[in-house]
């Protein structure tokens, strides 16, 4: 039977600290369903809310040593990121909370550290 898990405390602390970053994102998306996204395009919302969902099955990932959940964490970070200053640059508010960017940017920093990159290197697969 293969042993999975939600966190893996043998990973360094930036990949660690990332994935309990991720988790507590999800929960944040769920919360913010609810508030700050009047008269944005329906695309739009559903991207808001679908890339931190996938970012949370992307830390899961990480947790159990997979370089393609990585590879996607990585990806969404950045994705998330574009799409929010996208919506910034066209409607001229976040659509999201100051504190949930600077966690995302918590997140893609601590996902591209050096710390993180060398242990995905020898010991993802």
């Amino acid at each position: 039977m293969k042993n999975t898990r939600w966190l893996d405390r043998s990973q360094p602390q930036t990949l660690y600290i990332s994935v309990i970053i991720a988790y507590i994102d999800v929960v944040f998306t769920v919360l913010d369903m609810f508030s700050g996204t009047q008269g944005l395009p329906f695309v739009f919302i559903l991207f808001i809310f679908i890339v931190p969902l996938l970012q949370g099955v992307a830390a899961f990932g990480i947790a159990n040593n997979n370089l393609k959940m990585w590879l996607l964490a990585v990806a969404l970070s950045i994705l998330n990121f574009v799409l929010i200053f996208y919506i910034y640059a066209i409607y001229s508010f976040f659509p999201v909370g100051v504190l949930t960017l600077i966690v995302d940017i918590a997140m893609l920093i601590l996902l591209i550290h050096p710390m993180s990159r060398t242990y995905v290197k020898i010991w993802f697969r």
